[in-house]
Order: structure tokens, then sequence, then C-alpha cells
């Protein structure tokens, strides 16, 4: 590396230090710092280290038209740190920096002005945007960590925000895509204001009162944990997923507009819960054509209130027993219930009311709800026949849809379709336990009294065979499907 020289701008107020006359790879530096009023490039290829730059307006002095500090910083060029404060930049008031196709490595960054960049910025222990700064990354990359932001901060599809450590917004973010850097195991954002983003990746994000985290394209991808104690909108216009691993929502979460999908994923927990501040019930929203999704070894912990004209789809557990889930039916045709819906073979906790359609498994499945099942008239049971065998009620091996409870049914009308998959074909003396219930069973579907049929599907002699239901099966209030004994003298279950 070639010496240093020192870097010894102008003093006048018009400021301007042009290193493009310079040779290539030229460094410079100044340990004391220096006041920038006027106009600083830094030219091709040359290089600043060890220096703080103060770029400030000088009210006192407007020679050559020039009342406010600009940096620009040229193709090659960058600003960088080595040690203590040194590599700093403190823009201030009606100042400007300007990133063309040079780099910005800094120690702290602090922004009362304007600030654009079409190429690297970085502030790697800190920095502050204030109130009255505007921070537009229209291509590259804004790296910070320990950064606050009371001002705007403006990224574009071409740009990336990476944040480490702590990240505090309380102005505007407004960007595509929100990364972890990675260099930190741990991003925590805490969101004051308004967050909007397409994409957040690998961050913890706590969202205060009063505040708004506004996901554009639905996705959110957590390694830790988002507490919500306000809104969350997602999916305002495209269909990405968002993948959660964390959540504690006091406030609201929507799952809005077209096919939105959340995942919760991993052994992550979703807590729907009271607002201590507020003693409002958390909410989730989950509109007709959108998705929330528990997968295995996952838990949804809903202490407030779920409405859902949508799908939920468990695979993991509903602890549903300190709140409630409604459901808002869309009829079509006949009447038949299309939304909501709760499909997978996992466990809810607590009593569940279904207004919608309870499709248990994927595909075949069971379902566990520890607690009653409250089925009403405008709801419906999807039972799906593959086999005969339910795998000791193993609800992920099972040969057919079930639903096992450990409280109460309670039936008051609603629907059960039956259908067959697989290419399967009915035999006599064949019985599927569709619901076991610990507790009573109270009431019938509609339309189908004890021993009716609920249709008849093909036999293995390519006969037609009906499928009676029985509310008597197991030990005599478990719900069962039969076709006729091979031995007509007896009841199918002895």
């Amino acid at each position: 590396m070639d010496s240093y020289k020192r870097l010894t701008p102008n003093p006048n107020p018009a400021n301007t230090f042009n290193t493009t006359d310079k040779k290539d790879d030229q460094y410079y530096q100044n340990e004391e710092g220096f006041v920038n009023y006027g106009e600083f490039k830094i030219g091709n290829n040359a290089r600043i280290f060890k220096t703080i730059i103060n770029n400030k307006k000088n009210s006192a002095n407007t020679e050559n038209g020039i009342t406010n500090g600009k940096i620009q910083l040229e193709t090659g060029s960058s600003i960088e740190y080595t040690n203590a404060e040194l590599g700093s930049i403190f823009n201030n008031f009606e100042s400007a920096l300007f990133l063309a196709e040079g780099e910005a490595y800094l120690k702290r960054l602090t922004n009362k002005g304007m600030i654009k960049s079409q190429s690297f910025l970085s502030a790697f222990q800190g920095g502050y945007n204030y109130r009255q700064g505007i921070i537009t990354i229209e291509s590259g990359e804004f790296t910070a960590t320990d950064f606050t932001n009371d001002g705007v901060i403006i990224g574009s599809e071409n740009t990336e925000i990476s944040l480490g450590d702590k990240f505090t917004n309380n102005g505007l973010l407004d960007a595509p895509s929100v990364t972890r850097a990675d260099y930190y195991e741990l991003t925590n954002i805490i969101n004051n204001g308004n967050f909007n983003v397409s994409k957040l990746t690998g961050l913890d994000v706590e969202n205060k009162r009063g505040s708004q985290l506004r996901l554009s394209n639905g996705q959110l991808d957590l390694i830790n944990e988002l507490e919500a104690t306000t809104e969350i909108i997602t999916n305002e216009e495209n269909s990405n997923p968002v993948y959660l691993h964390s959540l504690d929502n006091s406030g609201t979460f929507n799952l809005i507009e077209e096919s939105c999908v959340a995942t919760l994923a991993g052994d992550g927990k979703f807590i729907n819960q009271k607002n201590g501040n507020t003693g409002d019930m958390g909410r989730i929203n989950i509109s007709n054509t959108s998705t929330l999704e528990i997968l295995a070894e996952s838990k949804l912990i809903n202490n407030g209130l779920i409405f859902s004209d949508g799908t939920i789809k468990n695979l993991g557990i509903i602890d549903n027993s300190q709140g409630k889930i409604f459901s808002k039916i869309d009829n079509e045709g006949k009447g038949k219930v299309i939304d909501p819906k709760l499909t997978g073979t996992g466990k809810i906790i607590g009593d569940f009311e279904n207004n919608g359609i309870i499709a248990p498994g994927n595909s075949a499945g069971g379902h566990m709800i520890d607690g009653s099942l409250i089925h009403n008239d405008n709801g419906s049971k999807e039972i799906e026949l593959g086999g005969w065998l339910d795998a000791n009620r193993n609800r992920e091996e099972t040969e057919y849809d079930f639903i096992d409870i450990t409280g109460d049914l309670i039936i008051n009308g609603g629907s059960l379709d039956v259908s067959v998959i697989d290419n399967f074909k009915l035999r006599r003396g064949m019985q599927f336990m569709i619901s076991q219930v610990e507790g009573e069973v109270v009431g019938t579907y509609e339309g189908l009294q004890e021993g009716a049929s609920t249709g008849q599907f093909e036999g293995f002699l390519g006969n037609k065979l009906d499928l009676y239901i029985t509310y008597k099966g197991g030990d005599g209030n478990d719900i069962s499907l039969y076709t006729e004994p091979i031995n007509p003298f007896l009841p199918f279950w002895i």
C-alpha cells in the first residue's frame, strides 16, 4: 500500500477537494478530522482512512452559492474506518452524501440531511438517522448495526438491507427485503414506527404498540421471535408465504387478499394473547383464500380470538383452551360450506366449535381435539377412506380419516361428507371408527339418523355397497361407518 497523504481540503466555503487528478489507488488521512461546508468530491480510486468528516451547512457564508456540505464518492473510491471513531461521517442538516460507485465503510453514521447511495454503505458500530434524515438506497447494499432510525430509509428492488445486533425503527423503513447480517447470530428489530417490507429473513422483531409492520408481499421468515402488540398486515398484493418460527401477538395478525399462507415451522410457538397494556384480545384474521399452517412440532397458543374465513391447516398443536375460534361461512350453490377449513393431522387443546369444514389429515389422516367438539348446522365434516386400517389411531399412518375427541361431541346438525380415495374398494363386514369419543355424543348429522346410509360406493366385486353410520360404535358412544356384516344376524361391532 502506498503511504498515506494528508487530507487537506481547502478551508473556504466552496471547499472543493477533487482527487480525480490524482493517481489511482491514492490514500489520504486526517486523524483530527475536518468540517466540510462546501463540495467534497472523492475521485476515482481514491481511498480515505482514519478520518472523521463533519458534513454541515454553513449559514454564515454563501460564497459561490454553496450553503451546505456535499460529499460525493466516485468510481472506485471509499471511506474506511480503522479504529476508535475514525472513519465516521456526521451528515448534518441540509447536507448531502452521494455514493455513486464509491463505498463507505464507516464506524458510525450520523445523518440529519440526505444520503443517496448506489453502491455500498455500512455503519458497523452504530449510527443514528434523525427525524429530518433521509437515506435512499437506490442500488447496492446498506448494512447497519446498533442503528436507530427516526427519519426515513428507503430501498429499491436492486438493494439489499442487512441488519446486525440491534435496529430501532421510530420512523419509516420502506424496502423490498431486510435480512440478518451474515456475521450476527441475532438481529433484534424494535419497531415503534412504520416498517414496510416485502420480505423479512432471520430476524427477531418486536412490533410495539401503536406501530405497524406491513409485509406488502407477505413473506416473513423468522429464526427467532416476533412480538406484535399492534397490527401486522401481510400479503396485500401477491401470494408469497409467511414463515414463522415464533410469534407473540397481542395485536392483530392479518392474512389478507389472495392466497396468503402463514406457516408456523419447527418447534416454534405462535402465541395469540391479551394485550397487557390495553386488555384487548389478540386477533388473527384469515381471509377466505388464505391459510394458517401449523407444522409438526409447532404450537399455536390461542388466548385471544381467531376469525377464519379461510383454512387452518394443523399438523402440530392448537391450544385453544383460553381463546375462541370464530368462522364466517360462505355458501355456494345449494348451501355447501366452502370456507373456512380445518385440515391436517394435528391436535387442538380446548373446545372447538365448527362452523366450517373439518377435513382431517392430508389425504387420509387423523385429528385430535383435546376437549369438546361442537359441530353446528352450518358445519361440514369431510371423511376420506383410503383403506380400513387406522394404525392403532395413529393420525399420520391411518388409512382413513378420523377425529378423536377427549370431551363431548355435540352435533347440532351439519353435514357428513364421505368419499373414497386411492382406488379403495369396499367389502362386506368393514368398519371405520371416524370419531372415538371419551365423553358423550349428542345429536346426529343432517339426514343421518342411526343406521342411515351415507351413500353407495364401489365394492370389491364391482357391485355397489351402502356405507352406514352408527353413533353407538366402539364402547357404545363412538361414531363408526360400516358395511353390511358378513353374518347378517350380528351387529358389525360384535
